[in-house]
């Protein structure tokens, strides 16, 4: 497996997030909070949920593998279908609607909660597959970790500079390819071992085109950047996306 220690390197001048952090503005759970205002469109990304079968009188419990909460037993759900099913618009301010499963006696066709911080392994492969179509893939990215990951010092010996923003958080600096990241980041999302699952909360190019951010107490991520970009992603069928605009809330 890749490592995180071996593939990114600590960016140590801080001044390179410093238009990320100046921009990161607004109320909290406020769209340009979470990514800076300045670009020309903005794509909320929603993390599916995931249903145990219906066709089984006693599901398995699930089990949190980075990609699902089981490998074998459980589908992915959208927010979509739920909000539908609630008579609820579907949109990008939606909300999850599903009630909390007991996850100690699981019922069929229960729906459990979309994973907060974390891409499923399919729905990163389109979103890079889209971002590398448009970036050199050998143009170094920055790339955001929270500082609060209690294993993070045994995944980096030498840490980057610190910074505050993205939610008002604290998160270090590395850097990396955006090969060296895709390829790392699904690497550690399809370990099967859970403290291995440190993936980073915000990248983006040094040349500042757009930045994709993955908060880590949140179910849904966030692209900002040109529309032809933003555009690619929507139109992904591998990914539940809508546009999103200035003062929207999550």
């Amino acid at each position: 497996m890749n490592s995180p220690d071996t593939t990114y390197r600590p960016e140590k001048d801080a001044a390179c997030a410093q238009w990320v952090v100046q921009n990161c503005k607004g109320p909290l759970h406020a769209l340009h909070r979470i990514v800076p205002t300045g670009f020309e469109k903005y794509v909320r990304i929603f993390h599916p949920g995931w249903r145990w079968p219906e066709s089984k009188e006693k599901p398995e419990q699930g089990e949190f593998d980075g990609s699902t909460y089981s490998s074998t037993e459980m589908r992915p759900v959208s927010w979509s279908e739920l909000a539908s099913r609630a008579g609820a618009e579907p949109n990008g301010t939606m909300q999850w609607h599903a009630p909390e499963p007991n996850y100690d006696d699981p019922k069929p066709g229960e729906t459990a909660p979309p994973l907060e911080g974390i891409l499923p392994v399919q729905v990163l492969d389109a979103l890079m597959q889209i971002l590398t179509s448009h970036s050199r893939v050998d143009q170094d990215c920055i790339c955001v970790f929270w500082e609060g990951f209690g294993s993070i010092e045994r995944h980096f010996a030498e840490r980057g500079a610190r910074i505050v923003g993205l939610g008002q958080q604290g998160h270090f600096l590395m850097k990396a390819s955006l090969s060296d990241v895709w390829v790392t980041w699904r690497s550690i999302l399809a370990s099967k071992d859970m403290v291995e699952k440190i993936t980073p909360q915000a990248i983006w190019p040094v040349s500042k085109d757009w930045i994709l951010a993955t908060p880590f107490d949140n179910p849904s991520s966030f692209f900002g950047g040109p529309s032809v970009i933003a555009e690619h992603i929507l139109a992904a069928k591998e990914v539940e996306a809508f546009e999103v605009f200035d003062g929207d809330t999550f």
